[in-house]
């Protein structure tokens, strides 16, 4: 029986091919919960239904789960948005879909 080292490269591939069966999985696993949180425990309720019920920024947005339309069903909610550009937000965040984000910052090892 042959045994393999790391520098074979059939050995490489073949866990190069179980890290890339490993991530689809997860990715796989992550997308069935994301649908089963909006399929089992229901819609978001709804923050506003006009502009007009939104402190500050006075934006009612629309949101949804797309991965219950892939089921058939609709998970539509309305809130209010925390932001419109980028200045809407806090040092070291950014606006992205109506929602301010975390910035992250590249560190150097100068």
């Amino acid at each position: 029986m042959k045994l393999k080292y790391l520098g074979d490269p059939h050995f490489r591939q073949s866990a190069f091919c179980l890290k890339m069966k490993l991530f689809l999985s997860i990715c796989l696993i992550l997308a069935y919960i994301n649908i089963s949180s909006g399929i089992f425990f229901g819609t978001p309720s709804s923050d506003c239904s006009s502009n007009n019920q939104c402190p500050n920024i006075r934006r009612c947005v629309n949101r949804s789960n797309i991965f219950c339309s892939l089921v058939g069903r609709s998970c539509d909610y309305r809130k209010c948005a925390e932001c419109l550009i980028s200045d809407d937000c806090p040092d070291r965040y950014y606006c992205s879909l109506y929602s301010c984000n975390y910035r992250q910052r590249l560190t150097s090892d100068d």
